[in-house]
Parts: C-alpha cells; structure tokens; sequence
C-alpha cells in the first residue's frame, strides 16, 4: 500500500489573486510533475483562480518537461481571461526561462527583482517583496514624552 503524497502547493487567496507556493524542492521526477499539475489544475478548473502567482522560492531543480507544462498551464490561464506569474526564482532556473524565451509568454520574477513595471499582481507583490520607500514626506509623528526624572 502506497502512503498518500503530500501536497506539493500551500495555496493562499489574497483577494482575486491565488498564491501557490510549490514545496517541493526539485520538479524532476514524472510522479512529483504530475501531481503538482493536478493540483495546480485544479485550483484553475475550480473556477476561482483566475490571477496564479506561482512561488518558487524553495525550487532548485526543474526539468525541460516542467516548463512545457508551466506553458501549458498558461494557455489555460489565458483561455479563461487568467494570468500566470511565476515569482522568487532561483538564478539558475531563472536563465532557464530566459532562454527558452519563456519570458515572453508569463511573468517570471527572480527572487532578488525588486521592479514591477506594470504594477503588482493583484497588489499582492509587497507581500512577496518589501515596498520600496516612496519620495512623499510621509506624516509626522509626534514626539514621545519627555522621560520622568
């Protein structure tokens, strides 16, 4: 008897935007690949998934099979009005995307980018990278009271 898989997605809904954090550490294997598209299929077949920001913070590895399904996935993001946007990826995984031209079909964010030039998914981008200082003076605070003596 085989142990049930453990999820490979923590999925939070921020508002319309659906953050999927991919726990597994290394998208090679046929089984982890396949699992992880159920699950990431479901969350879009739900109908409730319209806006996927898909974290691969902890992913280090990911095979030529995992993009063509990440491509694959967006199409079906794009039938239904979606989008997909995949953010916090590793140096290595990110030139992975760069040169399969991958970059030019969803947003791929490494995880040290700190622009978001056509604004942030859903607004939910600060959660995943500190806000930048904006150059308003902001609000003055009051002092606090003069310690008793």
């Amino acid at each position: 008897m085989t142990e049930p898989r453990q999820p490979l997605l923590q999925v939070e809904a921020v508002g319309d935007v659906t953050i999927a954090q991919v726990v597994e550490r290394s998208i090679v294997d046929g089984a982890s690949l396949q699992a992880l598209m159920e699950e990431l299929d479901r969350l879009v077949d739900s109908g409730g998934c319209r806006t996927l920001l898909l974290d691969f913070a902890g992913v280090e590895f990911l095979t030529s099979a995992a993009l063509l399904q990440l491509v694959r996935l967006n199409q079906k993001l794009v039938r239904v009005k979606g989008r997909l946007q995949i953010v916090n990826v590793q140096d290595p995984i990110y030139e992975l995307f760069l040169v399969t031209k991958l970059t030019n079909y969803f947003r791929v964010r490494r995880g040290t980018d700190r622009g978001d030039e056509d604004g942030e998914v859903g607004g939910v981008g600060s959660r995943l990278i500190p806000p930048r200082p904006s150059d308003s003076p902001g609000v003055a605070l009051p002092s606090p009271p003069p310690e008793p003596e």
